[in-house]
């Protein structure tokens, strides 16, 4: 199955103040990590949120199409909403949720073209970073995403059912100019016909 996906991502941060480490009279303010993104990106990044702070990523579009020789079809998401909040310092809550989902199927044997929108589901997602939290640190990085999604979508604007998976954010960075990165998955995802589930893996 192919899949060609196309983003325009809008950031928004928002993070308060950092609270003053309390050692005495030499108190200086905590040091902040280099900003940590998920968007715009293919990837899910391995590293996590400062402790305390939450971040709001939006994505503005996403266009997604997947195909093979009996079907083709085409998502539209208008904007993605994601809130991250660091818990600990290796350890952050992600909570996403699409305000809009269009899908368009196009059955080549039945000659028919559907189409769905409405509301789409929430997803809950845990990371844990397994080595080196900051976005911008050289080298070999890695984390465990447990996430799962609600049924709250409208219209087919979600997948009709719950699922669950597992992402493993890795990441080796040689340079500011150079890096490699990947994030298999494996998913209980819903079926086609929006009733029961299947075992799903990338």
């Amino acid at each position: 199955m192919q899949k060609l996906c196309a983003a325009m991502c809008l950031l928004l941060i928002v993070a308060p103040t950092p609270s003053l480490a309390d050692e005495g009279p030499d108190t200086a303010p905590a040091k902040l990590r280099e900003l940590c993104t998920e968007r715009p990106g293919l990837t899910t990044a391995a590293c996590t949120v400062d402790p305390g702070h939450l971040q709001v990523e939006i994505g503005i579009a996403d266009w997604e199409r997947d195909k093979d020789s009996d079907a083709r079809q085409d998502q539209l998401k208008l904007g993605d909403i994601q809130l991250r909040y660091g818990l600990a310092d290796r350890t952050e809550l992600q909570i996403s949720w699409s305000t809009y989902v269009r899908t368009a199927t196009r059955d080549y044997e039945a000659g028919s073209l559907t189409h769905m929108h409405g509301i789409g589901d929430v997803t809950i997602g845990l990371k844990q970073n397994l080595k080196h939290p900051q976005e911008k640190a050289n080298g070999f990085a890695a984390a465990i995403l447990p996430y799962a999604s609600l049924a709250t979508g409208t219209n087919g604007g979600g997948d009709g059912d719950w699922s669950a998976g597992l992402i493993i954010p890795l990441s080796y960075k040689f340079s500011d100019a150079a890096a490699l990165a990947l994030s298999p998955r494996v998913a209980a995802e819903v079926d086609e016909d929006r009733s029961g589930r299947h075992l799903a893996y990338g």
